[in-house]
């Protein structure tokens, strides 16, 4: 089994950072937060637990490859998809190509 993922919006996880479905989403959750005293960069895990797990949810949009949002993914052709696996025979292997990020 295969785990394939956006590379660029893995650093959304990563970071916990709110992964919105578009600038108007993105605009209405910091409006929210500010709302609730809460600030994005100095405050993680979220001890709210609606925001914790708004977090989280939008998380699994990276597991979408076709998720498309205008200003948040890049074009669907030029995204790096990267892919996990619990284990890889080496007879399993192919080919190696070699991958430096941006």
């Amino acid at each position: 089994m295969v785990l394939l993922s956006d590379f660029s919006l893995w650093h959304h996880v990563l970071n916990y950072w709110y992964l919105p479905a578009s600038l108007g989403d993105e605009k209405a959750f910091e409006a929210a937060l500010k709302r609730a005293g809460l600030d994005f960069l100095k405050t993680k895990p979220f001890p709210d637990p609606v925001f914790h797990r708004r977090i989280e949810e939008s998380g699994e949009r990276i597991f979408d490859l076709n998720f498309v949002a205008r200003g948040i993914t890049a074009p669907r052709a030029t995204r790096s998809v990267q892919a996990t696996l619990w284990t890889l025979p080496l007879k399993g292997v192919r080919e190696i190509t070699w991958f430096t990020a941006r």
